[in-house]
């Protein structure tokens, strides 16, 4: 199983006054990371909202920190596919220091829907074989 390695810096504007990275603000990074990620992927999101066939909400995220980010750190978030289901996946993000220790780990759920009938639907076939090589399981 592969990763995909977002890297970035911790901005001054993402810390709170105690001068570690807001609560909220992990999510913002994990989100880059997963729009980078389906570039990756060759999936361009602005064109699936532009071209309105399918969606890709996200329905539930959860958060541990377990080490301060401080402004300045150098981040990686490693990005896994925890769970690939027939309509839905688990995207789990582990934020991880300059010393390799883990500082915190998210997760979000994100469930693909039909734009136009606004159900859910199943993964697109050629997004879910390109998925499988990310899959924890």
């Amino acid at each position: 199983m592969k990763t995909y390695d977002y890297r970035f810096r911790v901005p001054m504007h993402h810390v709170d006054h105690a001068g570690v990275l807001f609560f909220a603000n992990l999510f913002f990074h994990a989100h880059d990371a997963w729009e980078a990620f389906m570039r990756n992927l060759d999936v361009d999101l602005s064109q699936l909202i532009e071209t309105g066939q399918w969606r890709i909400p996200i329905v539930h995220t959860e958060a541990d920190y377990t080490q301060p980010m401080r402004h300045g750190d150098q981040i990686v978030i490693r990005l896994q596919i925890e769970r690939l289901g027939r309509s839905s996946i688990r995207v789990i993000y582990t934020f991880v220091g300059q010393d390799g220790e883990q500082l915190a780990v998210a997760r979000t759920t994100h469930v693909f829907v039909n734009a136009v009938t606004n159900h859910s639907s199943e993964t697109p076939a050629n997004l879910r074989k390109r998925l499988q090589g990310y899959a924890t399981s």
